[in-house]
This record gives C-alpha cells, structure tokens and sequence, in this order.
C-alpha cells in the first residue's frame, strides 16, 4: 500500500486484516513512520500486506525514504502481485498525483499494470449524496491521466463502516479481477531483481552455517530482522542503489 500521509492507508491495511494491526489516524501527520507487514488466510490464501510510511513523507529525508522503499521491497520478493495507491476522497492534490507519478518511476519497470486506485472516505460521499460516478466525472485531469496509466481500476472504500468484511470483500473482489487481467503474475523490476539476488544469497548463506533450521524459518527470521531495521537490510541497502 502506497499514498500519501493521510490517504487512509492503515485504516485500509485494518479493514483487509479484520481487525486494528496497523497504527491509524486521521491526522495530518504520518503515523505510520516505518513499514510494517500483515498477513491474513482468505480462501485458502496467504496474503501478505505491507503498510508502508507516508509517500515522501512530511518528517522523511530522502534516504529514509530510499532504506524504507528497500525494506518494504524485499518484503515482498520477488514481487509484489498488487500495489494499492491510496487516496483520500476530496483531499488530493496536482501535487499528490505527481508524487505517485515520481514514486512509480524510482522503483522502476511498469508498475502502473499492477496498480489499483483506493479512494478512501466513501462515507464521505454517501454523506453528501454524492455517487462514485459523481466523484469520477468531477475529478482533475492529473486524475484520470494517472488513472489511465492504472487502466482506470479503482475501488471505493469506507473504513468507518461497522461491516469490514463486506468491505473486504469487495475489496478482494477487485484484487483478484486484476490477478486474472495479469495471469497471477507479479511485478518486478531491475530493483527488485537486485533485491531478490541478494536476499537469496543472505538466506544461501545462513542455511550453511546453521543446518538446524529450515528455509522458511531462514526466510522468517530475515524478514523479520529487516522489519526491524537490523543489520540484514543495511546489506541490501548497499547492494541495491535506487535510482532516480
């Protein structure tokens, strides 16, 4: 999940989880400061969701915005299947659009075929009577560019309402729609290739020097050493620049 600060990503992230896993708030102010991971069961599926810190953040520097982007990159090697570009009805700017613009571009290849709009604050619009088409033939030209380049896939969302699994529902429905139009198949980059390479030679690594333990639990422990910001990710910071 990706947006700006006060896009409605973590209150989304809870609404998929069922529950309140990731910090939410409806301020200004980026809550969410690093990128935390969720995973869920839904018919017969593990789902992997990566909350990730505001897009170019109010109180971010460049460089932890870069060691951010290759932490929640390689939690989700080889390749995320859907990037959810969060927005919040009624409050995004030219500014926002481009920011999503120049965020698309650093992490490289095409990710705008396994993007989906997530308009936030559908409440919102059912408060002032107001419909989804209603919002869709108002928005600004930097809008619909950008939504062009997503082949024009949006879901609207409530994270108020007291039935989140209807929510997630719907939501889910949308996401797999999408999986069929990509034949399942993730995205990558030459970023996530670099990432994937070198996280595969950390794990190579750890399995010979500790025979005990299995692959999966190799993979757990690295995963969630770079969560935490431990030494594991440095190593892929290193190995992997971002260019822009």
């Amino acid at each position: 999940m990706i947006g700006k600060t006060g896009g409605g990503k973590s209150a989304t992230g809870n609404t998929m989880m069922g529950q309140t896993w990731f910090e939410s708030s409806s301020s200004s102010e980026s809550v969410t400061q690093k990128g935390k991971t969720g995973k869920i069961k839904w018919k017969d599926q593990y789902i992997k969701i990566i909350d990730t810190p505001g897009l170019f953040d109010n109180r971010m520097s460049e460089e932890e915005l870069k060691l951010e982007i290759i932490k929640c990159m390689t939690l989700v090697v080889p390749g995320p299947h859907i990037i959810m570009y969060m927005i919040r009805i009624g409050r995004y700017t030219k500014e926002d659009i481009e920011a999503a613009d120049k965020f698309l571009q650093i992490i490289g290849g095409n990710p705008y075929k396994w993007t989906i709009i997530v308009l936030t604050g559908r409440d919102d619009l059912e408060f002032h009577e107001k419909t989804k088409e209603d919002f869709l033939e108002t928005a600004t030209k930097e809008f619909n560019k950008f939504a062009k380049k997503c082949s024009e896939r949006y879901i609207f969302v409530d994270n108020r309402s007291k039935d989140s699994r209807r929510e997630w529902t719907e939501i889910y429905s949308a996401i797999d729609k999408m999986l069929i139009e990509n034949r399942r198949s993730y995205y990558t980059s030459k970023l996530l290739h670099k990432l994937d390479e070198a996280f595969g030679g950390i794990i190579a690594k750890r399995a010979l020097v500790d025979k005990t333990i299995t692959i999966e639990e190799i993979i757990a422990s690295l995963e969630k050493d770079v969560e935490n910001e431990g030494s594991t990710l440095y190593t892929l910071f290193k190995n992997a620049s971002i260019e822009q």
